[in-house]
């Protein structure tokens, strides 16, 4: 698994996306949906007179891990974030934060009251389904995080100065067309090749291995062989929905409904509309004694100057058409083809032409009258939410158990019989649970027996869950993996077998001696590539090949592994071409914001290397460490 995130972590997504998280924590401050108390008198990282206690340090260090673990599509454990660097990229983002802050404070820069509202309220944590900021969901998000809103504002504040700093710092800086054109010519230059593909099948079969060899191997990898904590946990979760009651809606409360609302359950008829306009009444109304007396509406159009184009209103239903009046003229006509009287109309008086009706589809009210049921229960159930919690407080607090609660509360407790820390069965199954990342984390930081603090579920909810069972992390013995250990023992001396034939081929390739020669004598075929590029991808080369490709002039030999173990490459340039495009049309977007980015990270990272001299800065780990114990 690590070694996967390290390969990962090596891409060049994963570092473009490090060198942005060293920037953007002490630009953008502190979201809403990441918070966790900030406050205290212990410092973790001092600059200045700016200090950043040991909750700051802990909520910078939680987010950074969500992050990442989002990115890898697992939750990290402890031993993997150490091993990613996360708490030392932590103590870096909060050390340029707090020289950002030291610095405003010297500068005496601020921020408007009124623009530090307008970006708590573009915060998407804190708006409703509609997209419009919620003052409860604000105050219950700061309230579950233990953090109050002066201290969030506050922080806000800090992070919109910090903007501004980096704004003036770095914005609008671009790169030099010399370095565009280095690029260029370095990322668009390409080789031929000539190879030869070593596969298992040119190498003598691999046998069994001894009782000997399979015990070495087991010790040297016993990592590899270790089965991870699970956990028995039940959870139960507390929305308008889990305590909906459609058998309490009455038939004649979801009929008026359905009466209501009978445009959600159908498709409305629409009708394609064409409009003559006038400039006044008389002129209109003589138009519409022509129509009378036989003369067409594109005839009128044509006297108008206008095209089929130019009259085409669109195709709308009555309740989308533009204008009432209009509407309800458009829809009296019986069919296609009819025209309307005279009609006040936004700009002056119209005459309107419905060319096409679309008819509509309404579902009869037995399809949908359990879906109706459904949704006015939901509704009502929003006011029980308070009652249900406090009453299944209740129920704990008397000794009841989750499932046992949940179930007097006619919730739907679940039971996981075994689930690690990843999100995974014993066997492997990657399992779909509630605010997952939120819900594990809660199970797994807390001991067996012990009642767990609920959960934010929705905008209105709560989810609950308790640990049954706790099954440790273990060595499994040899005896329980000894077909595993032997199949990855045969792998592993069929990559070096492999892996040696190819380095032999290598050798014989000198003098007169060609690669051809050499694939002849093997009786395998000699294959060829054309325009090989860096970062082309190739599905047989792999990233190994392709940079050994790149190794050297033309003429290089080289061995590589190939794209699907263990194969191996054996190599031979015969061609070399370099870029030829240039300037900043020819590098794709993607790549000059990515050499931007950097540019700009190399600016700030400079400048904040400079104030941090000046200011001095001191970092206390064994606090830090605490911190993160305690997440």
């Amino acid at each position: 698994m690590m070694d996967l995130m390290r390969r990962a972590a090596q891409t060049w997504a994963a570092k473009l996306l490090l060198i942005v998280l060293v920037l953007s924590f002490g630009v953008w401050g502190i979201s809403g949906t990441v918070m966790n108390g900030i406050g205290g008198g212990d410092a973790v990282v001092k600059v200045g007179n700016i200090d950043v206690s040991s909750n700051e340090f802990r909520l910078a260090y939680r987010r950074d891990l969500a992050m990442l673990s989002q990115q890898f599509n697992t939750q990290l454990t402890p031993e993997q974030a150490k091993a990613l660097g996360v708490e030392q990229r932590v103590y870096s983002q909060l050390a340029s934060s707090a020289t950002l802050d030291q610095l405003a404070e010297n500068m005496d820069l601020g921020i408007s009251q009124d623009e530090l509202a307008k970006t708590i309220g573009s915060d998407p944590a804190f708006q409703d389904s509609s997209g419009n900021f919620s003052r409860q969901t604000f105050q219950s998000t700061l309230a579950n995080a233990g953090m109050t809103q002066k201290d969030y504002i506050a922080d806000q504040g800090h992070a919109a100065v910090r903007r501004q700093i980096v704004e003036a710092l770095a914005g609008g800086m671009q790169p030099p067309v010399t370095l565009v054109n280095a690029t260029l010519q370095h990322e668009n230059a390409t080789r031929d090749v000539e190879y030869l593909l070593v596969t298992k099948d040119m190498i003598d079969p691999i046998g069994d291995p001894s009782d000997k060899q399979l015990q070495s191997y087991y010790d040297a990898h016993k990592s590899d062989y270790q089965a991870s904590e699970f956990r028995k946990i039940a959870y139960a979760a507390l929305t308008p929905q889990t305590i909906a009651d459609p058998g309490s809606v009455s038939e004649k409360q979801a009929r008026e409904y359905y009466e209501q609302n009978a445009d959600q359950y159908g498709t409305p008829e629409r009708r394609t509309v064409e409009q003559l306009s006038f400039p006044d009444q008389k002129v209109a109304e003589a138009a519409k004694d022509k129509l009378d007396e036989g003369t067409s509406f594109e005839a009128l159009a044509k006297e108008q100057g206008k095209s089929a184009d130019d009259i085409k209103l669109g195709t709308f239903s009555r309740k989308d058409f533009p204008g009432k009046n209009l509407a309800e003229a458009a829809f009296s006509l019986k069919n296609a083809g009819d025209t309307s009287g005279v009609v006040k109309g936004a700009f002056g008086p119209v005459i309107l032409k419905v060319t096409n009706i679309e008819a509509g589809n309404t579902k009869p009210f037995d399809q949908v009258e359990g879906e109706i049921r459904k949704q006015i229960a939901t509704q009502n159930a929003g006011d029980r939410i308070s009652d249900v919690l406090t009453s299944y407080q209740d129920d704990r607090a008397g000794g009841a158990s989750l499932v046992e609660a949940a179930k007097k509360e006619g919730l739907k407790p679940v039971v996981v019989d075994a689930v690690n820390r990843q999100g995974e069965t014993p066997k492997g199954k990657k399992l779909d649970l509630p605010k997952q990342g939120e819900l594990l984390k809660a199970a797994f930081d807390n001991p067996q027996g012990e009642e767990i603090q609920p959960l934010n579920y929705g905008t209105a909810g709560y989810l609950w869950v308790e640990v049954l069972n706790v099954d440790k992390a273990h060595q499994r013995p040899l005896k329980e993996v000894r077909d595993q250990v032997a199949s990855d023992w045969k792998a592993e001396q069929t990559d070096k077998a492999v892996a040696a034939k190819a380095k032999a081929i290598r050798k014989k390739i000198t003098g007169d001696t060609t690669l051809k020669a050499v694939a002849d004598e093997l009786g395998v075929g000699l294959q060829t590539k054309q325009g090989i590029k860096r970062s082309g991808g190739d599905a047989v080369f792999g990233d190994a090949a392709v940079a050994a490709a790149f190794e050297g002039p033309q003429g290089l030999v080289a061995v590589a592994p190939a794209a699907n173990p263990p194969e191996q490459i054996v190599l031979h340039v015969t061609g070399v071409h370099n870029g030829t495009q240039q300037g900043y049309d020819a590098l794709p977007d993607q790549a000059l914001t990515a050499m931007t980015n950097r540019m700009k990270n190399t600016v700030f990272g400079e400048m904040v290397t400079m104030l941090q001299k000046k200011y001095g800065v001191s970092i206390n780990q064994q606090l830090g460490q605490q911190a993160i114990q305690q997440y």
